[in-house]
């Protein structure tokens, strides 16, 4: 079973990661009733992230028939609880609350240079971000925080990130002056960052 932690980061809510190595025709029988849903997905990476989500899911909540649902921009939800998700190379990673209708943002990035080529892109001119691992933080960050105020369809330099070093980072909201405490964890093959609603303040 490819699961690598449930952690609980409240009392309602848990960050999951899974490290997705069934295909989608493995995951299938397990999950026969997501198959209508899958027939016009011709990609097999996403036919496996959808239903990877669905095995995390399970072993988040003992949901036995669990059942991501996506809107038509593609963010996933539930019709019970809250969910963000995230996915970079064989990692998919989850924040799950159980209550409905919770602001949630978790995103997770894999540890390569990449981000280096376009930090121009996604940086502000006040923002200081000096190693490759600050760089990926922040990026990350305001991956989270654009997907924790979703409805805003925020850009990067509306988003503002302070290193405090204390495991958290913190995002400013630049369209509504509204903070995000974003929390973080750094691994060798991996970084994830997220939040939920106990980490906003005005």
């Amino acid at each position: 079973m490819p699961l690598i932690r449930i952690d609980e980061v409240s009392t309602e809510t848990k960050l999951a990661l899974w490290y997705m190595e069934e295909s989608d025709q493995e995951l299938l029988v397990r999950y026969p009733y997501m198959a209508q849903s899958l027939e016009n997905m011709r990609s097999r990476t996403r036919r496996q992230e959808r239903l990877c989500a669905c095995a995390l899911l399970e072993a988040v909540t003992g949901d036995r028939q669990p059942i991501v649902h996506h809107n038509a921009k593609g963010k996933p939800f539930l019709t019970s609880g809250s969910i963000s998700i995230s996915h970079t190379r064989n990692f998919l990673a989850m924040l799950y609350c159980q209550k409905p209708d919770q602001r949630l943002g978790i995103d997770i990035e894999w540890m390569n240079n990449r981000v280096e080529r376009i930090t121009d892109y996604f940086m502000r001119h006040d923002e200081f971000a000096p190693s490759l691992t600050d760089k990926l933080l922040n990026w990350s960050a305001k991956e989270t925080c654009y997907k924790f105020f979703s409805e805003q369809g925020l850009k990067y330099s509306e988003m503002k990130v302070e290193h405090n070093g204390q495991n958290q980072l913190e995002v400013m909201n630049l369209k509504n002056n509204e903070k995000l405490s974003v929390k973080f964890l750094v691994e060798d093959k991996y970084l994830l960052t997220w939040a939920d609603m106990g980490n906003i303040s005005y």
